[in-house]
């Protein structure tokens, strides 16, 4: 057997304080040592080496702890003195095999996990009772040229510090030790323990630099993460791995083995406005995850950091984005960030200024919009190039000289048209109605009606139309002008975007920023009513309504091409051939005002195309494709032939069929981002179908679909199959056709076009005929013809 702990002679180091230093009294006291391990059924562990053992005895070690699962209970049973003793969680002293005592703790981090454990406790090499508790209030702080160790409480402490390999010892008494000299910009470890008369508490573990170090990411988890635990190490930014862990993510719940957790608020500005971490009050275990959740954490070596996890699909469970602020130095406080960060529109581009942040030595600005990265030595920067017509959120963060660099400050600005009005309201959540046409709120009439109450839920009723959506300054088209009802919840951040059609014909679109008892707060972008005169299609030209007092339009084709016209007409010829045409129509006047209208238009097709609108139902096979609803928020698409999702600007456009690989057969998609792709599916007969989905009612998964079709046939191809299918043709084939035939020769366009739907219409029984007509010496408009009869015929002959 072991003997009892051995007895540790500590050096003394003799540092400069307010009070003198403590007696050595304690150079032959057993030190505490503290074991935190997760274990599965079946294993053991020894208590003395913390070591996990496969069965009770191997070699030297003998194991104390045995970890197994008795229905939906898993037990401990201790293998020494207290054999047959179990608990599923809770407190219990165990002698070991050494000679020491140790007081042991177990917990089941997750209901889910029933066949693991997670086990802790405090050994006692003398093989005594004496547990004393390290100081819960302590940190340290940088007073002037030295590190001041503060709120320690009264007794006797020793103190471990540790800079890089070296480290050293002393022994100090009362509430505070100032320890000097220590460079500064080293980064140094303090353990703190409690002296008592017969043992030395379990150290308390500080860090400090006076050189601020400060490490900002982001840590992603797929779908279904909590299958398995959902594990983070803070330092790094990663998962996985066999290090351990600072904090395990669960579906009901947050573990931190062997430091703390506590949560600190809600939201992203919650997690921006956190400075100053708590020093006190953290667990072990937190239940009840929420979307948005912000934390504060205490890591294994002392350091202190926050997270922010939200959900990147709308439910966290569907997939997980950890934001991490991690305190690399130690210390509780972030440094400020810069302040009243302001964007104004110039001429050049968006100007943006900002307060310096408050005692700190700034380096440079690092400022970023989206993608784009921008950098300023000044308080203030011009951002050009930067995309039109949306909303956008710039992050300005300061590099001290230090080379730490603050949290970032968050301006939101816009680059919509001066015709696009953006404002921010705060109502009440009592039944109210709010009219975007005048910017004000009415007690019973308006655009849309809120219903709150709720901390949870908002019901919002679009009384003239309106749908949800997953972007914010997005305008469409169309919107279908109906009441509709549908529900914000504040676990799914989606839902809190939509779009409304005002009572005079203009949109909103809003974006409900917070809510709860008493009030809701809303940022909308209002487009006023637009022109919308209806486009007539005809065969050379393309017409729409005169707007009055225009001297001249402008009209933008796709984004790419303009063409100013000075009559409300536009040349067919002008369009790009077999594919989908946006027209954007803008109509100037004398004073120089304009007027908008957006229209999709679909030109026409040639031969081997074919066009057509239909509503499609929830689990209903059309073209290829099924929608299944797998919530109420998302829709499962499933292609036999494979599809491709793509942006809504390629909709209507075929690439050439050998370079369509099938793409995905299966993916689930958000209802509210319908609007924003279409699909490519390949279809029967080798054929390829663009098709553009609208959720007209998002909640019966009713999808109206507007799809072009191309049969990638070409005329050979057509010609064969005719062939094929018409066989040889019969006498009273010949007597019909051969009338027709002859009249295809006729130089009347009126006879000629009459005979042609005819032999259309009768398909392939004709094919033969109108092939030896192909061998026959004829001119080329008669041949064309032919060619043009064959795929028109074959495409009605697929029908």
């Amino acid at each position: 057997m072991r003997t009892l702990g051995a007895l540790l002679v500590l050096t003394s180091w003799t540092i400069a304080q307010d009070k003198p230093a403590a007696a050595p009294a304690s150079r032959a006291l057993p030190r505490i040592s503290r074991h935190t391990i997760e274990l599965i059924a079946g294993q053991y562990i020894d208590l003395d080496s913390a070591t996990v053992l496969s069965r009770p005895v191997v070699g030297n070690l003998r194991a104390e702890i045995r970890i197994d699962r008795a229905g939906r209970f898993a037990r401990v049973e201790g293998v020494g003195t207290a054999r047959g003793k179990s608990m599923r969680q809770g407190t219990m002293d165990v002698r070991t095999d050494g000679g020491g005592v140790a007081k042991f703790r177990a917990y089941i981090p997750s209901q889910s996990q029933l066949a693991s454990a997670c086990v802790s406790w405090e050994l006692n090499p003398a093989g005594r009772l004496d547990f004393p508790q390290p100081p819960s209030h302590a940190h340290v702080t940088w007073d002037r040229d030295a590190f001041l160790l503060a709120e320690l409480g009264e007794g006797m402490w020793h103190i471990t510090v540790r800079a890089g390999k070296k480290q050293r010892e002393q022994s100090a008494e009362g509430p505070e030790v100032r320890l000097a000299p220590l460079a500064p910009d080293t980064r140094h470890t303090f353990l703190v323990r409690r002296v008592t008369e017969s043992a030395m508490s379990a150290p308390l573990t500080l860090v400090r630099s006076q050189k601020q170090s400060i490490k900002y990411g982001k840590v992603l988890y797929p779908g279904r993460w909590y299958d398995q635990t959902g594990n983070l190490h803070v330092s790094s930014m990663s998962t996985g791995g066999d290090r351990a862990v600072d904090i395990e993510f669960y579906l009901y719940g947050v573990w931190a083995p062997d430091a703390g957790v506590k949560k600190v608020g809600q939201g992203i500005q919650a997690f921006r406005e956190l400075r100053t971490l708590p020093r006190t009050g953290y667990s072990r275990r937190l239940s009840r995850l929420t979307d948005g959740d912000v934390f504060a954490v205490r890591l294994r070596n002392g350091c202190h950091a926050k997270l922010m996890m939200t959900g990147t699909s709308g439910d966290f469970r569907n997939g997980m984005e950890v934001h991490v602020a991690y305190l690399e130095s130690g210390g509780y406080t972030f440094p400020e960030p810069p302040g009243n960060v302001v964007a104004a529109r110039t001429p050049e581009g968006i100007s943006l200024r900002w307060d310096p942040p408050p005692a700190a030595p700034v380096a440079s600005y690092r400022i970023t919009v989206g993608a784009q990265v921008f950098t300023s030595r000044k308080n203030t920067t011009l951002l050009k190039g930067l995309p039109k017509n949306r909303m956008h959120e710039a992050h300005v963060a300061a590099v001290l000289t230090s080379g730490a660099m603050t949290e970032a400050a968050v301006a939101s600005f816009h680059t919509f048209e001066a015709s696009i009005r953006v404002k921010t309201v705060t109502v009440t959540a009592r039944r109210t109605h709010y009219s975007f046409d005048s910017g004000m709120a009415h007690p019973t009439q308006g655009d849309i009606e809120l219903r709150g109450g709720n901390p949870s839920m908002v019901q919002v009723r679009a009384l003239h139309g309106g749908r949800p959506t997953a972007k914010f300054g997005f305008f469409p088209v169309t919107v279908d002008e109906r009441n509709v009802r549908f529900y914000v919840e504040a676990r799914n951040p989606t839902t809190r975007t939509f779009i409304v059609r005002t009572k005079k014909g203009g949109m909103a679109t809003v974006h409900l920023i917070a809510f709860d008892n008493k009030s809701i707060t809303m940022r909308y972008a209002y487009q006023s009513p637009r022109w919308t005169g209806k486009i007539v299609e005809q065969k050379d030209s393309i017409f729409w309504k005169r707007w009055p007092d225009a001297l001249y339009y402008v009209v933008t084709v796709n984004g790419k091409h303009e063409y100013k016209v000075k009559e409300p007409r536009l040349e067919r010829k002008l369009l790009p051939r077999n594919q989908r045409s946006r027209l954007t129509i803008r109509a100037f006047g004398a004073n120089k005002k304009q007027s908008e209208a957006v229209a999709h238009h679909t030109a026409r097709y040639s031969d081997g195309f074919r066009q057509t609108k239909f509503v499609l139902n929830a689990n209903r096979v059309t073209l290829g494709l099924r929608f299944t609803p797998v919530s109420r928020y998302s829709l499962r698409v499933e292609a036999r032939g494979g599809f491709v999702k793509r942006p809504r600007s390629e909709s209507g456009t075929f690439p050439p069929i050998d370079e369509f690989a099938g793409g995905s057969r299966m993916e689930t998609i958000n209802v509210a981002e319908l609007d924003s792709f279409s699909f490519l599916v390949r279809g029967a007969d080798n054929a390829l179908v663009s098709i553009d989905l609208d959720a007209t009612d998002w909640r019966r998964y009713q999808v109206a679909a507007d799809c072009v079709i191309r049969h990638y046939v070409s005329t050979a191809q057509a010609r064969a199959r005719m062939l094929t299918a018409g066989g040889k043709p019969d006498d009273k084939t010949r007597a019909t056709v051969a009338p027709l035939i002859e009249l295809l020769k006729s130089p009347d366009p009126r006879r000629r076009g009459r005979a042609y739907s005819k032999l259309v219409e009768i398909g392939p029984p004709a094919a033969p005929l109108m092939e030896g007509l192909a061998q026959t010496k004829t001119s080329v408009e008669t041949r064309r013809l032919i060619d043009r009869w064959f795929s028109e015929a074959f495409e009605r002959h697929l029908r």
